[in-house]
Protein backbone atom coordinates (compact mmCIF):
# COMPACT_ATOMS: atom_id res chain seq x y z
CA UNK A 1 0.00 0.00 0.00
CA UNK A 2 1.32 3.60 -0.86
CA UNK A 3 2.32 5.12 2.15
CA UNK A 4 3.48 1.90 4.25
CA UNK A 5 5.99 -0.37 4.90
CA UNK A 6 6.33 -3.92 5.71
CA UNK A 7 9.00 -4.21 8.83
CA UNK A 8 9.53 -7.83 10.36
CA UNK A 9 6.17 -8.97 8.69
CA UNK A 10 3.89 -5.78 9.71
CA UNK A 11 2.79 -3.29 7.64
CA UNK A 12 3.49 -0.14 9.31
CA UNK A 13 3.46 3.76 8.23
CA UNK A 14 6.16 4.83 6.24
CA UNK A 15 5.92 8.33 7.77
CA UNK A 16 5.60 8.48 11.34
CA UNK A 17 1.59 9.38 12.32
CA UNK A 18 1.12 13.27 13.26
CA UNK A 19 -0.65 12.84 16.51
CA UNK A 20 1.77 11.55 19.88
CA UNK A 21 -0.44 8.92 20.30
CA UNK A 22 0.25 7.55 16.67
CA UNK A 23 3.74 8.42 16.94
CA UNK A 24 3.39 6.08 20.12
CA UNK A 25 1.12 3.24 18.31
CA UNK A 26 3.63 3.19 15.10
CA UNK A 27 6.84 2.71 17.89
CA UNK A 28 5.15 0.19 19.99
CA UNK A 29 4.18 -2.00 16.58
CA UNK A 30 7.88 -1.76 15.69
CA UNK A 31 9.39 -3.04 19.12
CA UNK A 32 6.57 -5.49 18.73
CA UNK A 33 7.59 -6.75 15.55
CA UNK A 34 11.36 -7.55 16.08
CA UNK A 35 11.23 -8.39 19.54
CA UNK A 36 11.77 -12.39 20.37
CA UNK A 37 11.85 -14.70 22.64
CA UNK A 38 15.51 -14.72 24.30
CA UNK A 39 15.35 -18.96 24.12
CA UNK A 40 15.09 -18.33 19.85
CA UNK A 41 18.32 -19.60 18.18
CA UNK A 42 17.79 -21.59 15.01
CA UNK A 43 21.38 -22.67 14.44
CA UNK A 44 24.44 -24.98 15.29
CA UNK A 45 27.99 -24.89 15.08
CA UNK A 46 29.19 -26.72 12.49
CA UNK A 47 32.88 -28.13 10.47
CA UNK A 48 30.86 -27.82 7.42
CA UNK A 49 28.80 -24.56 5.87
CA UNK A 50 25.73 -26.69 4.51
CA UNK A 51 25.33 -29.37 7.30
CA UNK A 52 24.12 -28.73 10.55
CA UNK A 53 24.94 -31.95 11.88
CA UNK A 54 28.00 -33.60 9.94
CA UNK A 55 27.89 -37.59 8.97
CA UNK A 56 31.06 -38.19 8.12
CA UNK A 57 34.70 -36.57 9.87
CA UNK A 58 36.30 -33.88 9.64
CA UNK A 59 39.59 -32.89 10.09
CA UNK A 60 42.13 -30.78 10.25
CA UNK A 61 39.01 -27.83 9.30
CA UNK A 62 41.09 -24.30 9.69
CA UNK A 63 36.43 -22.33 9.95
CA UNK A 64 33.86 -22.88 11.66
CA UNK A 65 30.19 -22.50 10.36
CA UNK A 66 27.29 -21.82 12.17
CA UNK A 67 24.46 -22.70 9.95
CA UNK A 68 20.27 -22.75 10.21
CA UNK A 69 18.91 -25.72 12.44
CA UNK A 70 15.36 -26.13 12.37
CA UNK A 71 14.65 -22.36 11.39
CA UNK A 72 16.57 -19.79 10.51
CA UNK A 73 16.11 -17.24 12.94
CA UNK A 74 18.21 -16.26 16.07
CA UNK A 75 17.56 -14.07 19.16
CA UNK A 76 20.43 -11.19 19.70
CA UNK A 77 19.85 -8.81 22.97
CA UNK A 78 20.06 -5.17 22.64
CA UNK A 79 21.24 -3.44 25.35
CA UNK A 80 20.24 -0.27 24.31
CA UNK A 81 16.53 -1.24 23.51
CA UNK A 82 16.99 -3.56 26.20
CA UNK A 83 15.20 -6.16 25.13
CA UNK A 84 15.91 -9.06 22.54
CA UNK A 85 15.82 -8.92 19.13
CA UNK A 86 15.35 -11.61 16.35
CA UNK A 87 17.45 -12.01 13.26
CA UNK A 88 17.74 -13.76 10.33
CA UNK A 89 20.64 -16.16 9.72
CA UNK A 90 22.43 -15.54 6.28
CA UNK A 91 22.03 -19.14 4.92
CA UNK A 92 24.38 -21.70 4.24
CA UNK A 93 27.19 -22.44 1.58
CA UNK A 94 29.77 -19.45 1.29
CA UNK A 95 26.51 -17.33 2.90
CA UNK A 96 26.93 -19.17 5.65
CA UNK A 97 28.60 -17.34 9.24
CA UNK A 98 31.99 -18.25 9.77
CA UNK A 99 34.72 -18.09 11.70
CA UNK A 100 38.31 -18.80 11.79
CA UNK A 101 40.05 -21.21 14.25
CA UNK A 102 42.23 -19.73 16.82
CA UNK A 103 45.86 -20.15 15.70
CA UNK A 104 47.16 -21.86 18.43
CA UNK A 105 47.38 -25.80 19.72
CA UNK A 106 45.35 -27.58 22.38
CA UNK A 107 43.55 -24.80 23.37
CA UNK A 108 39.16 -24.92 24.01
CA UNK A 109 37.82 -21.32 23.06
CA UNK A 110 34.26 -20.32 22.89
CA UNK A 111 32.22 -18.43 20.16
CA UNK A 112 29.60 -16.39 20.66
CA UNK A 113 27.34 -15.10 18.28
CA UNK A 114 26.49 -10.84 17.80
CA UNK A 115 25.21 -8.46 15.85
CA UNK A 116 26.88 -5.26 14.19
CA UNK A 117 25.39 -2.58 12.18
CA UNK A 118 22.79 -4.98 11.16
CA UNK A 119 25.00 -7.93 10.33
CA UNK A 120 25.39 -11.09 12.28
CA UNK A 121 29.10 -12.49 12.90
CA UNK A 122 31.21 -14.67 15.16
CA UNK A 123 33.41 -14.23 18.02
CA UNK A 124 36.28 -16.76 19.17
CA UNK A 125 37.14 -16.68 22.82
CA UNK A 126 40.28 -18.46 23.93
CA UNK A 127 39.91 -19.81 27.86
CA UNK A 128 42.74 -18.30 28.30
CA UNK A 129 44.98 -14.79 27.15
CA UNK A 130 48.00 -16.31 27.13
CA UNK A 131 49.09 -20.19 26.89
CA UNK A 132 51.63 -21.76 29.08
CA UNK A 133 54.17 -23.67 26.89
CA UNK A 134 57.43 -24.23 27.47
CA UNK A 135 60.70 -26.36 25.75
CA UNK A 136 61.02 -29.71 26.74
CA UNK A 137 64.98 -30.30 27.27
CA UNK A 138 65.04 -33.70 28.04
CA UNK A 139 62.52 -36.98 27.53
CA UNK A 140 63.06 -40.03 28.89
CA UNK A 141 62.68 -43.80 27.12
CA UNK A 142 60.28 -45.06 29.98
CA UNK A 143 56.95 -46.01 31.28
CA UNK A 144 56.10 -43.24 32.60
CA UNK A 145 58.00 -40.47 30.33
CA UNK A 146 60.02 -37.97 32.29
CA UNK A 147 59.86 -34.21 30.91
CA UNK A 148 63.03 -31.82 31.58
CA UNK A 149 61.50 -28.12 31.32
CA UNK A 150 63.49 -25.53 33.68
CA UNK A 151 60.74 -23.81 35.75
CA UNK A 152 57.80 -25.18 34.03
CA UNK A 153 55.33 -24.11 36.60
CA UNK A 154 52.78 -27.33 36.26
CA UNK A 155 51.26 -28.87 39.37
CA UNK A 156 49.67 -32.51 39.16
CA UNK A 157 46.94 -32.84 37.66
CA UNK A 158 46.96 -30.85 35.03
CA UNK A 159 46.37 -31.57 31.34
CA UNK A 160 49.51 -30.63 28.50
CA UNK A 161 49.71 -31.21 24.93
CA UNK A 162 52.91 -32.54 23.68
CA UNK A 163 54.31 -31.58 20.26
CA UNK A 164 57.81 -31.75 18.09
CA UNK A 165 59.75 -34.64 20.44
CA UNK A 166 62.71 -35.96 18.26
CA UNK A 167 63.93 -39.76 19.38
CA UNK A 168 60.74 -40.30 21.63
CA UNK A 169 58.24 -39.64 19.77
CA UNK A 170 55.47 -41.72 21.29
CA UNK A 171 53.62 -38.64 23.28
CA UNK A 172 53.33 -36.45 20.41
CA UNK A 173 50.33 -34.75 19.26
CA UNK A 174 48.26 -36.00 22.14
CA UNK A 175 47.20 -34.32 25.57
CA UNK A 176 48.36 -35.94 28.47
CA UNK A 177 47.82 -35.53 32.18
CA UNK A 178 50.64 -34.48 34.34
CA UNK A 179 52.11 -36.01 37.34
CA UNK A 180 55.14 -36.07 39.55
CA UNK A 181 55.69 -32.81 39.20
CA UNK A 182 59.46 -31.39 40.62
CA UNK A 183 60.28 -27.70 40.21
CA UNK A 184 62.19 -28.93 36.38
CA UNK A 185 60.76 -31.98 35.51
CA UNK A 186 57.08 -33.55 35.56
CA UNK A 187 55.77 -37.25 34.41
CA UNK A 188 53.52 -37.99 31.53
CA UNK A 189 50.85 -39.97 33.28
CA UNK A 190 50.42 -43.48 31.68
CA UNK A 191 52.73 -42.58 29.22
CA UNK A 192 55.71 -45.25 28.24
CA UNK A 193 58.40 -43.94 25.63
CA UNK A 194 61.34 -45.46 23.40
CA UNK A 195 64.49 -44.52 21.27
CA UNK A 196 66.86 -41.79 21.59
CA UNK A 197 65.56 -37.91 22.44
CA UNK A 198 67.43 -35.03 20.89
CA UNK A 199 67.91 -32.47 23.15
CA UNK A 200 65.52 -29.79 22.99
CA UNK A 201 63.26 -30.66 20.64
CA UNK A 202 59.51 -30.85 21.20
CA UNK A 203 57.33 -28.22 23.37
CA UNK A 204 54.12 -28.87 25.98
CA UNK A 205 51.26 -27.07 25.78
CA UNK A 206 48.87 -26.47 28.77
CA UNK A 207 45.42 -26.92 27.95
CA UNK A 208 42.99 -24.92 29.62
CA UNK A 209 41.11 -26.09 32.58
CA UNK A 210 38.76 -23.03 33.45
CA UNK A 211 37.65 -19.93 31.30
CA UNK A 212 39.51 -16.51 31.80
CA UNK A 213 36.12 -15.23 30.64
CA UNK A 214 33.52 -16.30 32.07
CA UNK A 215 30.15 -16.92 31.07
CA UNK A 216 27.16 -14.35 32.33
CA UNK A 217 23.24 -14.87 31.73
CA UNK A 218 20.87 -12.38 30.36
CA UNK A 219 16.99 -13.44 31.28
CA UNK A 220 18.24 -17.14 31.59
CA UNK A 221 20.20 -16.99 28.19
CA UNK A 222 23.75 -17.46 28.44
CA UNK A 223 26.18 -15.19 27.21
CA UNK A 224 29.63 -13.54 27.14
CA UNK A 225 30.16 -12.04 30.66
CA UNK A 226 29.86 -7.98 30.92
CA UNK A 227 28.85 -8.25 26.97
CA UNK A 228 25.04 -9.36 27.18
CA UNK A 229 24.68 -8.88 23.05
CA UNK A 230 27.53 -11.88 22.92
CA UNK A 231 24.97 -14.91 22.42
CA UNK A 232 27.20 -17.87 23.76
CA UNK A 233 27.11 -20.52 20.99
CA UNK A 234 29.28 -23.50 21.87
CA UNK A 235 32.69 -24.60 22.52
CA UNK A 236 35.51 -25.56 20.94
CA UNK A 237 39.08 -27.06 20.81
CA UNK A 238 42.29 -26.99 18.61
CA UNK A 239 44.18 -29.88 17.84
CA UNK A 240 47.87 -30.56 17.96
CA UNK A 241 47.97 -28.49 14.39
CA UNK A 242 47.76 -24.54 15.04
CA UNK A 243 44.15 -23.00 13.72
CA UNK A 244 43.08 -26.69 13.11
CA UNK A 245 39.73 -28.31 15.24
CA UNK A 246 38.26 -31.82 14.16
CA UNK A 247 34.95 -33.35 14.72
CA UNK A 248 35.45 -36.84 13.90
CA UNK A 249 34.72 -40.26 15.40
CA UNK A 250 37.92 -39.92 17.25
CA UNK A 251 37.62 -36.63 18.49
CA UNK A 252 34.64 -34.53 18.50
CA UNK A 253 35.77 -31.01 19.80
CA UNK A 254 32.83 -29.17 18.62
CA UNK A 255 29.91 -28.77 21.28
CA UNK A 256 26.75 -27.01 20.82
CA UNK A 257 25.07 -25.55 23.83
CA UNK A 258 21.72 -24.79 21.64
CA UNK A 259 20.31 -27.91 19.54
CA UNK A 260 22.23 -30.37 21.23
CA UNK A 261 22.23 -34.11 19.26
CA UNK A 262 23.38 -36.91 20.25
CA UNK A 263 27.56 -36.69 18.85
CA UNK A 264 29.36 -40.31 18.92
CA UNK A 265 33.38 -40.89 19.04
CA UNK A 266 34.18 -44.40 18.53
CA UNK A 267 37.10 -46.49 17.89
CA UNK A 268 37.37 -49.82 16.43
CA UNK A 269 40.81 -51.41 17.18
CA UNK A 270 41.26 -54.69 15.49
CA UNK A 271 44.75 -56.57 16.87
CA UNK A 272 45.68 -59.74 18.69
CA UNK A 273 48.45 -58.57 21.63
CA UNK A 274 49.53 -60.21 24.90
CA UNK A 275 50.12 -58.60 28.03
CA UNK A 276 51.34 -60.19 31.78
CA UNK A 277 52.06 -57.42 34.23
CA UNK A 278 49.79 -56.26 36.82
CA UNK A 279 49.62 -51.91 36.43
CA UNK A 280 47.33 -51.07 34.15
CA UNK A 281 48.78 -49.37 30.92
CA UNK A 282 47.38 -47.98 27.88
CA UNK A 283 45.46 -50.69 25.47
CA UNK A 284 48.88 -52.64 23.88
CA UNK A 285 50.48 -49.20 25.22
CA UNK A 286 49.31 -46.98 22.53
CA UNK A 287 47.53 -43.89 22.73
CA UNK A 288 46.02 -43.89 20.09
CA UNK A 289 43.70 -46.27 21.67
CA UNK A 290 41.38 -42.96 23.39
CA UNK A 291 38.30 -40.85 22.18
CA UNK A 292 38.28 -36.96 23.06
CA UNK A 293 35.72 -34.59 23.63
CA UNK A 294 34.56 -31.29 24.75
CA UNK A 295 32.00 -29.57 26.89
CA UNK A 296 31.30 -26.38 26.89
CA UNK A 297 28.77 -26.59 30.39
CA UNK A 298 28.21 -29.12 32.15
CA UNK A 299 24.91 -29.92 32.26
CA UNK A 300 24.75 -33.74 30.38
CA UNK A 301 25.98 -37.09 31.53
CA UNK A 302 28.76 -39.08 29.27
CA UNK A 303 28.18 -42.42 28.26
CA UNK A 304 31.47 -44.37 27.39
CA UNK A 305 31.54 -48.24 26.59
CA UNK A 306 34.10 -50.70 25.90
CA UNK A 307 34.19 -54.11 24.81
CA UNK A 308 36.93 -56.59 23.63
CA UNK A 309 37.48 -60.42 23.24
CA UNK A 310 39.93 -62.01 26.10
CA UNK A 311 41.38 -65.88 25.53
CA UNK A 312 43.91 -65.87 28.93
CA UNK A 313 44.30 -68.14 31.07
CA UNK A 314 45.49 -65.62 33.65
CA UNK A 315 43.67 -63.19 35.35
CA UNK A 316 43.20 -60.40 33.10
CA UNK A 317 41.06 -57.05 33.26
CA UNK A 318 40.30 -54.15 31.41
CA UNK A 319 38.69 -50.94 31.47
CA UNK A 320 38.97 -47.11 30.71
CA UNK A 321 40.44 -43.72 32.06
CA UNK A 322 39.19 -40.75 32.17
CA UNK A 323 41.22 -37.60 32.52
CA UNK A 324 39.24 -35.20 34.70
CA UNK A 325 39.57 -32.74 37.52
CA UNK A 326 42.22 -34.54 39.53
CA UNK A 327 44.32 -38.39 39.15
CA UNK A 328 43.36 -40.03 36.24
CA UNK A 329 40.18 -42.28 37.37
CA UNK A 330 39.82 -46.15 36.33
CA UNK A 331 36.60 -46.70 35.82
CA UNK A 332 34.53 -49.66 35.10
CA UNK A 333 36.88 -52.07 34.88
CA UNK A 334 36.50 -55.77 33.98
CA UNK A 335 38.04 -58.78 35.74
CA UNK A 336 38.45 -61.85 34.27
CA UNK A 337 39.45 -64.93 36.42
CA UNK A 338 41.14 -68.12 34.36
CA UNK A 339 38.70 -68.07 31.62
CA UNK A 340 37.77 -66.89 27.95
CA UNK A 341 36.05 -63.92 27.75
CA UNK A 342 33.68 -61.99 25.58
CA UNK A 343 31.93 -58.60 27.02
CA UNK A 344 32.06 -55.55 27.98
CA UNK A 345 31.78 -52.77 30.60
CA UNK A 346 30.22 -49.23 30.60
CA UNK A 347 30.06 -46.22 32.69
CA UNK A 348 28.07 -42.93 32.95
CA UNK A 349 28.51 -40.20 35.05
CA UNK A 350 29.38 -36.55 34.49
CA UNK A 351 32.34 -34.38 34.32
CA UNK A 352 33.88 -32.47 37.00
CA UNK A 353 34.51 -29.78 34.99
CA UNK A 354 33.82 -28.64 30.93
CA UNK A 355 36.02 -28.34 28.45
CA UNK A 356 38.51 -31.10 26.94
CA UNK A 357 38.39 -34.74 27.83
CA UNK A 358 39.86 -38.07 26.83
CA UNK A 359 39.04 -41.36 27.78
CA UNK A 360 41.96 -43.80 27.39
CA UNK A 361 41.36 -47.51 27.26
CA UNK A 362 43.73 -50.12 29.17
CA UNK A 363 44.41 -53.58 30.41
CA UNK A 364 46.22 -55.44 32.78
CA UNK A 365 47.08 -59.14 33.91
CA UNK A 366 46.87 -59.92 38.13
CA UNK A 367 48.64 -63.02 37.05
CA UNK A 368 52.12 -62.31 35.78
CA UNK A 369 53.06 -66.21 34.86
CA UNK A 370 50.98 -66.58 32.29
CA UNK A 371 50.68 -63.87 29.25
CA UNK A 372 46.77 -62.72 28.86
CA UNK A 373 45.77 -62.68 24.91
CA UNK A 374 43.91 -58.98 24.10
CA UNK A 375 41.66 -59.07 21.14
CA UNK A 376 39.97 -56.66 19.03
CA UNK A 377 38.73 -53.23 21.05
CA UNK A 378 35.49 -51.66 20.55
CA UNK A 379 35.23 -48.14 22.50
CA UNK A 380 32.46 -45.88 22.17
CA UNK A 381 31.45 -42.33 23.78
CA UNK A 382 28.70 -40.73 23.26
CA UNK A 383 27.77 -36.90 24.71
CA UNK A 384 25.15 -34.32 23.29
CA UNK A 385 26.49 -31.42 21.97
Amino acid sequence: MSGWETYKGLELPCAPPATEEGRQLRNDLRQLAERAAPSLCNGRLSLSNSQAVTVTDVTDAGTIYFVPYGGNQVAIYDDTEGYWIWQTLPGTGTSALAASVPALKFMTFDLFLYESAGTLALETVDWVGSQATGTIENATAAEPIVITSTAHGLSNGDLVGIDGMVGVTEANTYVWQVEGVAANTFKLAGSNGTGTYTADSGTWYKVPRDRATALGEQDGVLVKSGDATRRYLGTCSTTSVSGKTEDSYLRRLVWNYDNRVDRVARLIYEDDHTYNAQPYRMWNNDPAARLEVVQGVVEDCYSASLASDLRTGAQASYGLDIADKAALEQLALRFVPNNNFRGGVQALGLFDNAGYHFFQAIEADKATSNDAIFRDLYFFVQLRG
